[in-house]
C-alpha cells in the first residue's frame, strides 16, 4: 500500500512533458503538482492526527486510501491545471494522515521480535516506488495516456483499501497526549528531523523536474524517461541496502539488550527479571519486567494480580503509541480506548512507564512498567480491567 500511495504522489514527476501538453501549462506548473502535495502533508499532517485520535486505525487507514483514491480520480478527470491542483491537494491531505498512522498500525499488529523485519517491508514502499511504480506507469502513459494511470491507480487504491479493512484487526484509537514536561531526547528528534527535511527538499528539488533535465539538458528523447527513471529508483535501492543491513542488526541487538544487560536473571529478586520489550510506534523500548503486586507493586504481576492487566494488552497498547507523553513525576503514560463487540461500552487503559532505575531497582536500567489499569472514564478512579479488554486482542 506504501508503494501505492507514493507512487501517487510523485507520478506527476515522470509524466511532466505529457501532462503539460495535455493540459496546456508549462513544465514548471505541472511540478507544482508535487510541491503543493508536500506542501499539504507539512501543514495538515500534525493537526490531522491530534483530530482523529480517537478514531479506530484500520476503519482510517482504509479511508485515507480511498479518499486518496478519489482525488486522484479528479486530477485525473481535470480540464486545466486548478482542478488537478485541487485534487493533488485533498490526495496529500489524505496521504499525510496515512503515513502518521502507517508505522504505528504495523508496530500494533505484529510482535517485537518481528517488528523491524515488518517496518522494513513498509518502508520499502517508496523505494519501490521509484524503482518500479515511477519508470512503470511513464512507460505505461506512453501507451495509454497519463489520465489513464492515474485512473489505474485510483481503482488500485479502493481494492487495497476493501483489503485492509478485512485483514487487518480492529486496533483501537490511543488516547490523546496531554500535557507534560519536556522530553529531553526531544531535541535530538527535532535536529534529525530537520536535517532529514533538507535533505528531501534537495533530493525532490531535482527529482521533480528530472524528466526536463533528462530530455532538455540531457538531449535524450523521451522514449528514455522511464529507464531514466529506473536508473534513478536503482540508485536510491542501493542505498538503502548498503544501510539496511547495519540497522537490521542494531534493531535485533537493541531488543536482545533490552533483556539481556544486567537486567534477566536475579535469582534472590526475581521480581526485577525482565519478561519482554516492546517497541512503541517511535522506536522506543518499554520493558516490561516480572514484577510484585501489593503495596510495593510494580511491573507484570502487579498489573496481572492487581488490575487484571495481562501481558498482550500492556505490549499492544505500548506498541499502538508514539513515544509516550511525559507525566510531572518523571514517568511516561501510555493509552487507548478499548470497546466491547457491541461497540457501547468503551474502557480506558492507562500504563506509566518509568525510564529511569526505580528506588529498589538493582541494575541502573528502567524500571520500565509501572502499573497498568482501566478506568470508565479519563477522570474516574483506577480499577481493575474487565477480561473482556484483555479477550479483545
Amino acid at each position: 500500500m506504501t508503494l501505492l500511495t507514493v507512487t501517487v504522489e510523485i507520478l506527476p514527476s515522470g509524466l511532466l512533458p505529457v501532462m503539460s501538453a495535455d493540459l496546456g501549462v508549462s513544465e514548471s506548473a505541472i511540478g507544482l503538482l508535487v510541491s503543493a502535495w508536500a506542501l499539504t502533508i507539512a501543514i495538515v499532517g500534525i493537526p490531522l492526527v491530534r483530530l482523529t485520535i480517537r478514531v479506530p486505525r484500520t476503519p482510517l487507514l482504509a479511508a485515507c486510501l480511498i479518499v486518496i483514491a478519489a482525488a486522484n480520480l479528479l486530477t485525473a478527470t481535470a480540464s486545466g491545471l486548478a482542478l488537478a491542483l485541487a485534487g493533488r491537494i485533498v490526495a496529500a491531505t489524505a496521504h499525510g494522515l496515512f503515513w502518521a498512522l502507517v508505522v504505528s498500525s504495523v508496530a500494533s499488529v505484529i510482535t517485537a521480535e518481528r517488528l523491524g523485519r515488518a517496518l522494513a517491508i513498509v518502508l520499502a514502499g517508496p523505494t519501490l516506488a521509484g524503482l518500479a511504480g515511477l519508470p512503470a506507469a511513464a512507460a505505461l502513459a506512453s501507451v495509454v495516456g497519463w489520465r489513464a494511470v492515474f485512473t489505474g491507480l485510483s481503482v488500485v487504491l479502493v481494492l487495497t483499501a476493501g483489503v485492509l479493512w478485512l485483514i487487518l484487526p480492529q486496533v483501537p484509537s490511543a488516547l490523546p497526549t496531554r500535557g507534560g514536561a519536556w522530553d529531553r531526547s526531544a531535541s535530538r528528534v527535532i535536529a534529525v528531523a530537520i536535517a532529514g527535511g533538507l535533505v528531501l527538499v534537495g533530493h525532490f528539488a531535482v527529482f521533480t523536474y528530472l524528466t526536463a533535465l533528462v530530455t532538455r539538458l540531457g538531449g535524450l528523447p523521451s522514449a528514455a524517461i522511464p529507464l531514466m527513471l529506473l536508473v534513478f529508483g536503482m540508485s536510491g535501492a542501493v542505498g538503502i541496502a548498503g544501510s539496511g543491513a547495519d540497522n537490521a542488526n542494531a534493531d535485533e541487538t537493541a531488543l536482545a539488550e533490552g533483556c539481556a544487560s544486567g537486567t534477566t536473571n536475579y535469582p534472590s529478586q526475581p521480581q526485577f527479571n525482565c519478561l519482554s520489550v516492546t517497541l512503541d510506534g517511535s522506536g522506543e523500548k518499554v520493558v516490561l519486567r516480572q514484577g510484585q503486586s501489593g503495596a510495593s507493586g510494580f511491573g507484570y504481576l502487579h498489573a496481572l494480580l492487581d488490575h487484571n492487566v495481562e501481558q498482550q494488552t500492556i505490549e499492544h497498547t505500548v506498541s499502538i503509541n508514539t513515544g509516550g507523553y511525559a507525566q510531572p513525576n518523571g514517568r511516561y503514560l501510555y493509552g487507548a480506548y478499548y470497546k466491547n463487540e457491541d461497540g457501547d461500552v468503551v474502557i480506558n487503559f492507562e500504563l506509566i512507564q518509568e525510564r529511569g532505575p526505580g528506588g529498589d531497582s538493582p541494575d541502573p536500567y528502567e524500571l520500565g512498567v509501572v502499573t497498568a489499569y482501566c478506568r470508565d472514564s479519563a477522570s474516574a478512579p483506577t480499577r481493575a480491567c474487565p477480561q473482556w479488554v484483555n479477550d479483545s486482542l
